[in-house]
């Protein structure tokens, strides 16, 4: 599947007039770059046959799909005041679905996953809870590639890759470097949530 190359800028565009209006009424700042780099964990909605076409409707139900995954974020950023951010980086998420050693009847053992990787633009309102609590409110559209593979007894018989690009939102929490944060996405029709802890270093 193709993207549309003008979607991105056009959601950029979006993105900025969305928040323009608190960022004109936010307190004044020193403006800083910053990068961050983040890891967690994503829980996805994928379905047995969308990992493994090999395995049989009746046999779908005794497979044991695990949903969640090791996900990383690099990302650079720049805080145009207190309240508005705004960030483009790097998401993987490995194994965001998988089955291992699934023995089918005539005893072939199947293997499959699901790997998405991609990147993201995003807008970031911020609200000061505390003197150093920053809770965050973030608005993002992540351009992705989504590869399947499927292994019988370890040779790969099937692999194919579908890229697309979606919204996606979140909350989080900063305390000095450190942030929590917890996005839900849009990736091959299904959701997948990530929950991950994220540091992050200004210049």
């Amino acid at each position: 599947m193709r993207r549309d190359s003008r979607l991105p800028v056009l959601c950029v565009s979006g993105l900025i007039c969305l928040f323009s209006q608190s960022s004109i009424a936010a307190p004044a700042a020193t403006s800083s770059w910053y990068v961050s780099y983040g890891i967690g964990e994503s829980d996805s909605e994928f379905k047995v046959e969308q990992l493994a076409g090999s395995i049989p409707e009746s046999e779908r139900g005794n497979v044991a799909l695990s949903k969640s995954g090791d996900t990383k974020r690099l990302a650079i950023g720049y805080s145009v005041d207190a309240r508005i951010s705004y960030e483009a980086g790097k998401m993987t998420l490995d194994k965001a679905a998988e089955i291992k050693q699934f023995i089918l009847p005539n005893n072939d053992v199947v293997d499959a996953a699901v790997d998405v990787e991609g990147y993201y633009l995003a807008a970031i309102s911020k609200y000061r809870a505390t003197d150093s609590v920053l809770i965050n409110g973030r608005l993002g559209y992540y351009m992705w590639d989504m590869k399947t593979t499927e292994k019988i007894n370890g040779e790969t018989i099937s692999q194919h890759t579908v890229s697309d690009n979606d919204f996606f939102y979140g909350l989080g929490m900063e305390i000095g470097w450190l942030g929590i944060e917890y996005d839900i996405l849009k990736v091959g029709g299904e959701q997948v949530k990530y929950t991950g802890a994220t540091l992050r270093y200004r210049f």
